[in-house]
């Protein structure tokens, strides 16, 4: 059998671009309890046979329910527990999937991402430096560098003395011709111990964000997930956030970042231009949380590499808050199915009604049962949910 997305009565489309002539993305838009995840999210796991999957869920409902269902049908199911990271069967290290200056760079970037842009660049600039610094360094000095490695040598560099100097200078003993790790260090040799204090307070305060205790002891135990093997073999992937607390969203989002440069890189190194199993994406609860680096940029090549991503949102309005008008409006553009399952948010029904061509209350008091999927290429269509919404 081959995957579909079973959408609502009467709307079972193909999961094959190379028919359909359409990518796979999918924006599934609809106010609080309306049932996104039973109506929509559910049905296509169930009809899901050929592509890896890997799914944000916030309910482990999903997770206890599906896991037995797709081991039945042959995939590789493991999950990713970001609610109780220390105890999660799979964990996650971000330093294991960097290999060069460019992913030392993007990795200490999205780190130092801030929701409040500082007034002064400088010091956002300077721990993104820093953090550049004591990445490559472990790099150098560990055979099997780890970010717990990182965050220890971070520890280490707390006070503006002589440590600082050693441990930099050991390496420059090794590389006289000079090398990374020193060129990012250099700049923070002759800062006052004041000033230096307050980069390494930036850097430490950017740094919590993305690493609680638990984090910590989760990439202390190893055992990680290899991004490459949804790609190699059938694989769902469930990763468990909490709706209610925010303490690891910040990681989780970091995770799905890197998950999708490794995704996008390989499919551009092979012959074919793809990689060879299809990935598919369901971001439940897509606008909480924190910000997916360069999601708006990555997601235009979704198609072409065999990548495809479904987005559940609340409202147009909680998208753009979380990734700005420009980063919003490029993410839904590349999205050809749309289904708005009703909301209160009139600034999203304005755009549904002009889409539809309708007055604006049509779409507001829109019947609770029913739904408006958006096919490019093809008129509205107007129908009710899956039965499974009241099924159970």
């Amino acid at each position: 059998m081959k995957d579909a997305f079973i959408l609502g009565k009467g709307a079972l489309y193909t999961a094959d671009s190379e028919v359909t002539g359409l990518n796979n993305n999918i924006i599934v838009c609809g106010g609080t309890g309306c049932g996104k995840t039973m109506s929509i999210v559910e049905p296509c796991l169930m009809a899901t046979f050929d592509s890896s999957l890997v799914i944000t869920v916030t309910k482990r409902r999903l997770i206890d329910k599906y896991t037995p269902v797709f081991r039945d049908s042959g995939y590789n199911v493991k999950v990713l527990d970001f609610t109780s990271p220390d105890k999660s069967e799979t964990t996650y290290d971000p330093m294991l999937h960097v290999s060069s200056y460019s992913d030392i760079d993007e990795l200490a970037a999205a780190i130092n991402l801030t929701e409040f842009r500082m007034k002064d660049p400088y010091w956002e600039n300077s721990a993104k430096d820093m953090l550049c610094a004591e990445i490559a360094a472990v790099m150098m000095m560990k055979p099997n560098p780890t970010f717990a490695d990182v965050l220890k040598l971070h520890e280490e560099l707390a006070s503006r003395d002589n440590a600082n100097d050693k441990i930099f200078n050991d390496i420059a003993a090794k590389h006289p011709e000079g090398c990374y790790a020193l060129t990012k260090w250099l700049g923070f040799r002759d800062l006052t111990e004041k000033t230096y204090g307050c980069v390494y307070s930036t850097l430490s305060a950017a740094i919590s964000r993305f690493f609680t205790e638990e984090a910590k002891k989760m990439i202390a135990r190893g055992g990680n997930f290899d991004f490459r093997s949804v790609t190699d073999e059938k694989t769902v992937l469930f990763v468990y956030v909490s709706a209610a607390s925010k303490a690891q969203h910040a990681l989780a989002d970091l995770f799905y970042g890197q998950l999708l440069k490794v995704l996008v890189e390989y499919g551009e190194s092979r012959p074919e231009g793809r990689i060879p199993t299809p990935v598919r994406l369901i971001f439940d609860d897509f606008a909480v949380g924190n910000k997916i680096p360069d999601f708006a940029e990555k997601i235009s090549v979704f198609r072409a590499m065999g990548i495809s991503a479904m987005l559940i949102i609340q409202s147009e309005t909680q998208l753009r808050g979380m990734y700005g008008e420009y980063d919003a409006a490029t993410v839904v553009n590349n999205c050809d199915t749309y289904v708005y399952m009703g909301g209160t948010d009139t600034d999203t029904c304005r755009g549904i009604a002009l889409r539809m061509d309708v007055t604006l209350p049509k779409v507001l008091y829109m019947p609770l049962e029913q739904e408006i999927i958006f096919r490019r290429g093809s008129e509205p269509f107007v129908t009710e949910r899956c039965d499974l919404l009241f099924a159970a």
